[in-house]
């Protein structure tokens, strides 16, 4: 699939639910268009909410990637910079293991075929997440996110690089995405058509609207976030 750019600007025990993707053509619509040279939000968690899906919201893979490190007219400027790691964590299958933080996902109320879980969608594999029925139009029951911690370290300095432990107690680590690559199915009925993209408020203790995205099709979207959100009303 290839990634289209919107017309427009942008403890750990659980899991989620998990789905099939597909590949096509978008031109998301963003509602609103905001710039700034500003540095974006950062927080421990972020989240997707999609709306419009009539049957159910599959989605095979997401990726956050921070700012560019480069100015626009520079030559070879992309406007997404490196991915932010978010290698999720499985259970036991964990143990030892580097981790990032935890998937989750909702509404929860079915359970998918084949243990797929929300962690499907943060890894490269042929799983996928399904949200396991219809997602409303002006509702947020539908969600696939992402908290990362950041006390974990290698279990020995000189060990392997793939034995770690988690220091102390469980800490956050807050990250700043300016670029979401989605990938969500192509089959009518399992993708949402609007997208919107939410950060978590430690402050408030509850989810703000970022960035929303309509006029989405199924595969693969990239959806670039305004250093400043755009927040209610979306």
């Amino acid at each position: 699939a290839q990634a289209h750019r919107p017309v427009g600007v942008s403890a750990i025990r659980r899991a989620a639910m998990a789905p099939a993707a597909g590949a096509a053509a978008i031109f998301p619509l963003l509602l609103v268009a905001v710039q700034s040279a500003a540095a974006g939000v950062s927080s421990a968690r972020w989240r997707l909410v999609g709306r419009s899906a009539a049957s159910s919201w599959t989605v095979s893979r997401v990726r956050f990637r921070a700012a560019s490190q480069t100015s626009p007219g520079t030559p070879g400027w992309e406007p997404c910079g490196n991915e932010i790691i978010s290698m999720p964590w499985r259970g036991v299958d964990s143990d030892h293991k580097r981790t990032d933080g935890s998937a989750f996902s909702g509404p929860n109320t079915v359970h998918l075929s084949g243990h797929r879980t929300a962690a499907d969608a943060f890894e490269d594999n042929a799983a996928t997440w399904e949200s396991g029925v219809a997602c409303g139009a002006f509702d947020d029951d539908c969600y696939i996110g992402f908290r990362w911690f950041g006390t974990q370290a290698p279990r020995e300095a000189s060990g392997p690089n793939n034995d770690f432990v988690t220091l102390s107690t469980l800490g956050r680590t807050t990250v700043a995405p300016r670029c979401i690559e989605m990938t969500q199915s192509a089959v009518q009925g399992e993708f949402a058509h609007k997208v919107i993209v939410q950060f978590w408020d430690q402050s408030l203790r509850s989810w703000r609207n970022h960035t929303a995205f309509s006029s989405l099709s199924g595969g693969t979207s990239l959806l670039q976030l305004p250093a400043v959100p755009i927040g209610n009303g979306i």
